[in-house]
């Protein structure tokens, strides 16, 4: 057969090349010989990371002083309450509740809302300014023949309803109504003319009394007076923050001015006030 011919031929063994093979000698010399010891390596080379690493944090180089340098607001200048104005832009607005300070405009009777505006000066100082005396309302359509002399009852009534209705009173608040006002204001809603429409403005302690107030006089008898009336709540869902904005003409991002005489200084400036509190809650 052919194929045993060339078997025979060339069945011998080629010893001119012979068959090669790795040699694990040399590879083994850089394996630990157990597993403890390798545990050992990278134990070792990880304290030499954190060590790196640490250095590099404490240095001090010229990038890291020049963005310090860069992102650092300047020194306050030295400004009079009384004889300097405050300008600067404010970039946000929030509010929380606090206690009323002597001299500020608003209820003295604790808790008050206080709104807090962010904002930096032209010279690139950080602003956080407290403003005192504005609270939050809402308007309800008043009867017909409701009158001025009715405010006064009507808040007691109202009043007494919200504090009862109250199920816990972590605030400590004392009076929940107040202030009610006789109002003449055009209704949106559909179309009724161009004549004015008697409402109540009612003026509450927190923002979160807003809503029992609404509700009380959507759905109980709060005062028997008019007690065939159904009132009926606007702009009760208004943002308090919103509403700051909106009553005093203020847009995103606007400039504000303090006149001399109605701003206070906190902290522990020349011409801060030392009644105010010198840690601000910002």
């Amino acid at each position: 057969m052919d194929w045993k011919r060339k078997a025979g031929s060339h069945g011998k063994k080629n010893t001119n090349n012979p068959k090669k093979f790795r040699s694990n000698v040399d590879d083994d010399e850089d394996i630990p010989a157990s597993f403890e010891e390798e545990l050992a390596i990278m134990d070792q080379m990880e304290m030499e990371a954190n060590e790196t690493e640490s250095q590099e944090s404490s240095e001090q180089g010229p990038d890291t002083q020049q963005t310090s340098a860069k992102w650092s607001r300047p020194p306050p200048p030295h400004l009079n309450p009384a004889s300097d104005k405050l300008i600067f832009q404010q970039i946000d607005i929030d509010h929380y509740t606090g206690t009323p300070l002597a001299g500020m405009p608003g209820s003295q009777v604790a808790p008050v809302p206080v709104m807090r505006m962010y904002g930096v000066t032209a010279d690139g100082n950080s602003v956080c300014c407290h403003v005192h005396g504005f609270t939050p309302y809402f308007f309800v359509s008043a009867p017909e023949d409701f009158t001025e002399t009715h405010c006064r009852p009507f808040k007691a009534a109202l009043n007494k309803a919200v504090m009862t209705d109250m199920r816990g009173n972590r605030d400590n608040i004392q009076e929940a109504v107040l202030e009610v006002e006789l109002v003449r204001k055009i209704n949106l809603f559909g179309y009724n003319g161009n004549d004015p429409s008697p409402f109540l403005k009612i003026t509450v302690a927190l923002p979160r009394l807003i809503a029992p107030s609404k509700r009380l006089l959507e759905k109980e008898n709060v005062y028997p007076t008019f007690q065939n009336h159904r009132y009926r709540a606007f702009e009760s869902n208004v943002d308090f923050d919103i509403r700051f904005m909106v009553d005093n003409h203020m847009t995103g991002c606007c400039w504000i001015e303090l006149p001399p005489g109605q701003w206070k200084l906190r902290g522990c400036h020349p011409h801060s006030n030392l009644t105010l509190p010198t840690v601000s809650r910002c």
